[in-house]
């Protein structure tokens, strides 16, 4: 039985959703009106915020601009395949801040493949965890803000709080991935 908690985050409520082991699977932000791709799943809402303190603890940190390293075996993403948990394995290695474009994403998952632009999209849009798995990292080869679940203001608005300048629909200064 999966266990719910909804965490009180200045982007309004998230809604967190956690396996019977203690790993997290998916993370639902209202503001964003991102859908819940969780599918039928059973889950029961948890009597307390306890058993997701390592989450709420990670989520207080970023929107205090300092969120610590992550331990991934914390993580069990719904509706994952061997493909898409390789593109958000490399999302994750993203520090906070820190962009990458599709085509970079592309070439550390699959260097040897050069034609990976639509299944890097269809796994960083499936990422059921955003936010902690930072899809909002990823933007097109000229800085341009594309295709974010939760939209582009919201992807905006999580981008300049890493520190990212923007104009119109587009990165200005952005800190390569290394």
């Amino acid at each position: 039985m999966y266990q719910v908690w909804t965490y009180p985050s200045p982007l309004g409520p998230i809604r967190l959703t956690m396996n019977e082991i203690g790993q997290l699977v998916s993370l639902v932000l209202e503001e964003g009106k991102l859908s819940d791709n969780s599918g039928p799943i059973a889950v029961e809402a948890a009597s307390n915020g306890a058993d997701f303190v390592y989450f709420t603890n990670y989520l207080q940190a970023y929107f205090e601009g300092d969120p610590p390293l992550l331990d991934p075996s914390r993580l069990a993403p719904l509706h994952s395949t061997p493909f898409r948990l390789k593109v958000w394995q490399e999302l994750l290695s993203l520090p906070f801040g820190q962009l990458i474009s599709y085509g970079e994403l592309g070439r550390r998952v699959a260097p040897s493949s050069k034609h990976m632009a639509q299944e890097i999209g269809q796994a960083v849009g499936a990422n059921p965890i955003p936010l902690i798995i930072p899809c909002h990292r990823v933007v097109g080869s000229k800085g341009q803000l594309t295709g974010y679940a939760g939209g582009i203001p919201l992807k905006k608005r999580l981008l300049t709080h890493e520190g990212i300048s923007i104009a119109g629909d587009r990165v200005l200064e952005r800190k390569k991935s290394e």
